[in-house]
């Protein structure tokens, strides 16, 4: 049964006002701390490609085969020894001002997720160790981007048209003998999509390469950069661009990446490019890049998706000291100073997932680290999400920060909580996360245990939905067999996913995961939910019933309220909690018992669940009144407060 529900706070109050939800907005410290080397900026002309180029020119380039391309990774990564596992810095100084972290809430909120209203292929098992799975919506169309290909198609699932990553970057300049790491996403502030790959690992031609396609088809042309990892021509290059992750905000994208050192693969610092979206970028005539070279920052550095039209701040974000229950954001400052500040978000202490069981397989499967590769900012939130783990369970830890622009609370911890199976057997890994225009939230990931093989998930929440809560996690697309594809000692999986907003209508969510196909295969799989308010949904108004002061055996009411619903015929019911200042409900008053009742249904509240109406046509609003009856007589003492909530909850009919 799909469910949703909404919350009225109301207060019973015999002599003072009480408090009844507390959100602990943390302490937060900045510093200037980031080291950087010197900036590099460069004038890089593009290429153009038209997709029916590409298309034409794939079938000269079916040499490059997916067995070749997963033999390169093997190659590439056997340099890589701190792929995938993060970096920590140790500040050199202490860090003081703040507080201690509420609890996270683990668990959900009991209500399955809603239903989706589409699900369909997102690419087909291509023996690809790992895809690297990423996709984007745009207006009309979906891009998926993976290890070994880029496809386009219509937001119903057909009219796929797909290329080799050999044959869409090959009209870029110099050698190409590596293409790895993908990214996508549509940036609804220039109306384009844009991608990332990274190239050519372990040699002077290591770099980024980056497409940003000509208009909002994806399926027309495309301008498409390289820049080289010592921010030229890459003749003085001495590290390697590995792991890259791409924000933007208004005014620019962010381009950030781990550097590996040639001499011996190890962890050098990240590089970060800022590209003017100017008119020069728009129209394909050249990107200005400033590239950094930063260290002290820790890797992994993930930009944040920034949808705030009036935020051109870029923030980045990686975690800080797992035991210390961090989340590091640094700031950085457009369009000449470039400087970095850091601010911490304060959370619970967490402890990073490694691996996860599955079904048939006695290997475990490699599932990353806590990294943060999935971040944005929305109605001035800054929400993102790691893997970690939970009493050996592995779970989504996501976190919604303050980035009020030019706030003293930016950087504070709004609310934070972990995604887990409530039927404690379920590993989940690689979330992502995106948020609409109503602060609707999606985290899309992977799911496996003892006895599944790995899944696509989803769970949910709306602005409406309980501090630090989720609805229950839904399963979206099955397993079909194990999976054991052995890579460096590990069995690779993901390195990631990605869950995204639709900018036809700022609402309808989407996520692309990966599942274990079968044949010892992987697949990727769409889902998309909305369009904008889930079907199964509910919003009571108003949202609060303020009491004052009440006389014992006295009654208020009825007082009027209203149930809107979304956009599927739903079924409505109700129920009641005790105060939180030592009233009890029950069917009449007595000594500290109060009663809440509704006039039409005639229903006394209790604390299960009754009907309030079977079946509230979709897109409308049912009305009904509250009548509250004050005990009796009292014993709690003077002062205290009495909160109570009663829940309306949506199912289907």
């Amino acid at each position: 049964m799909l469910t949703a529900c909404d919350s009225l706070p109301l207060c019973a109050l015999p002599r003072v006002c009480g408090a009844f939800f507390a959100l602990v907005c943390l302490g937060m410290i900045s510093h200037a701390h980031a080291q950087s080397h010197e900036s590099i900026q460069s004038r890089v002309i593009p290429v153009t490609v038209t997709w029916s180029e590409l298309v034409a020119r794939e079938k000269t380039f079916r040499a490059i085969t997916s067995a070749s391309v997963k033999g390169q990774e093997k190659t590439a990564r056997t340099l890589t020894p701190l792929n995938p596992e993060s970096v920590y810095i140790q500040e050199p100084f202490p860090i003081v001002g703040l507080e201690a972290a509420p609890p996270d809430v683990s668990g959900t909120t009991g209500v399955a997720s809603p239903a989706l209203s589409a699900q369909f292929e997102g690419s087909p098992p291509a023996g690809l160790t790992p895809p690297d799975t990423h996709g984007a919506a745009g207006p009309n169309h979906l891009v998926v981007a993976l290890n070994g290909s880029v496809k386009t198609m219509n937001k119903d699932g057909s009219g796929v048209s797909s290329v080799g990553t050999g044959t869409f970057w090959s009209s870029v300049p110099g050698s190409l003998s590596f293409i790895f790491d993908p990214r996508v996403f549509y940036d609804p502030h220039i109306g384009r999509f844009v991608m990332i790959y990274a190239a050519d690992y372990g040699n002077i031609n290591s770099s980024v390469l980056l497409a940003v396609s000509a208009s909002s088809d994806p399926t027309a042309s495309w301008y498409q950069y390289r820049f080289y990892s010592d921010g030229g021509d890459g003749t003085t290059s001495t590290t390697s661009v590995d792991f890259p992750h791409l924000g933007f905000t208004a005014t620019h994208l962010t381009i950030t990446a781990n550097m590996l050192r040639f001499s011996d693969g190890n962890f050098d610092g990240i590089n970060v490019w800022s590209v003017p979206t100017d008119a020069d970028f728009l129209s394909g005539t050249a990107a200005t890049p400033t590239m950094s070279f930063l260290i002290g920052v820790g890797s992994n550095v993930c930009p944040v998706r920034t949808y705030d039209a009036a935020e051109t701040i870029q923030y980045l974000v990686t975690p800080h000291l797992p035991f210390a229950g961090r989340i590091r954001i640094h700031t950085l400052v457009h369009p000449s100073t470039y400087t970095y500040t850091a601010y911490y978000a304060q959370g619970t202490a967490y402890v990073s997932q490694s691996t996860a069981p599955q079904l048939d397989s006695a290997t475990n499967l490699d599932v990353g680290t806590d990294r943060v590769q999935s971040a944005l900012i929305r109605n001035g939130s800054l929400w993102c999400v790691q893997a970690v783990d939970v009493g050996g369970l592995g779970a989504a830890k996501w976190w919604e920060i303050d980035a009020t622009p030019g706030s003293p609370t930016l950087g504070d911890l709004i609310q934070s909580g972990t995604i887990e199976d409530p039927g404690g057997s379920l590993h989940f890994f690689y979330p992502s996360i995106a948020v609409n225009a109503n602060d609707d939230v999606l985290i899309g990931f992977s799911g496996s245990s003892t006895t599944t093989y790995v899944g696509c998930y989803y769970a949910y929440r709306t602005a409406a939905t309980p501090v630090g809560q989720f609805d229950d996690p839904v399963l979206y697309k099955a397993g079909l067999g194990p999976y054991t594809r052995v890579v460096q000692s590990r069995n690779r999986w993901g390195d990631y996913s990605n869950t995204c907003v639709d900018p036809a209508d700022d609402l309808t969510l989407w996520t692309i995961q990966e599942y274990a196909a079968a044949s010892n295969n992987n697949g990727t799989w769409w889902g998309k939910l909305g369009g904008g308010a889930d079907p199964i949904s509910v919003n009571v108004t108003p949202g609060t019933w303020n009491l004052s002061e009440v006389a014992l055996g006295s009654s208020h009411g009825p007082t009027s309220f209203s149930a809107q619903v979304g956009n599927a015929d739903t079924k409505l019911e109700i129920k009641a909690t005790d105060g939180a200042g030592g009233w009890t409900l029950g069917s009449a008053p007595g000594l500290n018992v109060f009663s809440v009742t509704v006039t039409s249904p005639a229903l006394t509240l209790s604390s299960s669940y009754q009907t309030l109406s079977p079946s509230v046509t979709a897109n409308t609003s049912l009305g009904f009144d509250l009548t509250y009856n004050a005990p009796t007589s009292d014993d709690v003492g003077a002062g205290v407060g009495q909160g109570f909530d009663i829940t309306v909850r949506a199912s289907t009919p």
